[in-house]
Order: structure tokens, then C-alpha cells, then sequence
């Protein structure tokens, strides 16, 4: 449909960004309709971050076309080429700039996170963490998805309200409330009968206190 077509246009646009860098890193923002080469302001850092490379492999998986892994390809690459040092990956501080690379001394925990499990995955078994059978978080944690008769009753009801553009009002949560009345009285009950028992130890030694005096 047409969200498929937009979501196509939108990673064709940024292959575009990678492709026409020196680097073949794409910038973090970049102002359109520029006819200047190289491009001027915006942010045109390379952070290592993973929705690009996230991008290709949805699209791959969805469609199989193989050219989305070649423009991964090309992200691993220049990954190795460019931003790979001893210790590690760096970002880059400007990626139009080919002759005087300067890298950006830090490499964030999404790197290895995201960018790289993409990587990965877009290069692995099509049946490996299949999108049918997981889905992905914002910090791509795999989540498998129930699957017939594994869904419990009560989410089936809010996936069909949902599914209907319904608006889903969500049921009461006696249990829960029930469980933490419950918690309650018993917290109560516990700061009672602590408190008698240090005062009633209190009494004990001050009486023990005085009988030795007097002794």
C-alpha cells in the first residue's frame, strides 16, 4: 500500500545520504534541496547509530531483494574502513570530509546494541529471528510473539478492540487491588506488633536497668 511505498521512498532517500558521502557514512541531519557539494549545515556527524541498517533489514526480510543487503554491505565496509580502531568503533566528525578524517572518541553502547545485531541479522538465516514469530523493541531486545492458542483470552479481546479502531477501555484490576489492600493490612499489622515488641524489649532493660541498680 502506500506506507509500504513511503517506507521504500524513505530508505532509498537515506541510501541516498550514505551513498553520495565520501565516507559512505551519512550524516546525522542534513538540510534538503541543497545544491551545494559538499553539502552546508546541519549536523554532519556519523554517530554509529543502528535505524539505517535497521531500515535495511525490515525492508529485506519484508521484500528478499537482495539490493538492501548490498547497501548494508556498504555501511559494514566503510564501518571497517573508516570508523574501526584498535580499541573499538568511532564516530565521525564530519563525513564529508575524506582527506582529514576526524573521529569522534567515543562509541556509544547502541552501536553494539542495534547497529551491529542488524548487521547481523540482515546477513544471517532469512528464518533466524523471523519478524512473523518476534518482534523488535526501540533497543532491538527480540520479543517472541504468541502464537494461537498461547494468546490468553483477555488479549485476544484487546487485539480485536484494537484491531477495530475501537476505543478500548481496559478492565478494572480487582485482583491487583485486592492484592495490594492485602499488602497493606499486613505492613500494618507488621509496624504494630514491631513496635510492641521494641517497646516491650525497652521495658525489660530498664527494668533489668534498675533492679541491678538497686542490687
Amino acid at each position: 500500500g502506500h506506507k509500504f511505498a513511503l517506507a521504500t521512498s524513505l530508505v532509498e532517500g537515506c541510501h541516498e545520504m550514505y551513498h553520495q558521502s565520501p565516507l559512505g557514512l551519512g550524516p546525522e541531519e542534513l538540510m534538503p534541496n541543497q545544491k551545494v557539494d559538499p553539502p552546508v549545515g546541519g549536523d554532519l556527524r556519523y554517530l554509529l547509530r543502528p535505524e539505517y541498517v535497521e531500515s535495511l533489514f525490515v525492508m529485506y526480510r519484508r521484500t528478499g531483494n537482495q539490493k538492501y543487503q548490498e547497501m548494508g554491505w556498504e555501511v559494514f565496509q566503510s564501518l571497517e574502513r573508516f570508523c574501526k580502531t584498535d580499541l573499538g568503533y568511532a564516530g565521525i566528525k564530519n563525513v564529508y570530509k575524506s582527506d582529514d578524517i576526524e573521529r569522534i572518541d567515543d562509541m556509544p553502547s547502541y552501536f553494539v546494541a542495534e547497529t551491529l545485531k542488524y548487521l547481523l541479522l540482515l546477513f544471517g538465516p532469512d528464518d533466524f529471528v523471523t519478524l512473523d514469530q518476534f518482534v523488535f523493541t526501540t533497543e532491538a531486545h527480540p520479543l517472541r510473539r504468541l502464537q494461537g492458542k498461547e494468546i490468553p483470552k483477555k488479549f485476544l479481546y484487546f487485539q480485536t478492540e484494537l484491531a477495530s479502531n475501537k476505543t478500548v477501555q481496559a478492565p478494572f484490576p480487582w485482583f491487583l487491588a485486592a492484592l495490594l489492600a492485602v499488602s497493606g493490612i499486613f505492613v500494618v499489622l507488621a509496624t504494630i506488633l514491631t513496635k510492641k515488641i521494641v517497646l516491650t524489649f525497652v521495658r525489660c532493660l530498664f527494668i533489668l536497668y534498675r533492679h541491678t541498680t538497686i542490687c
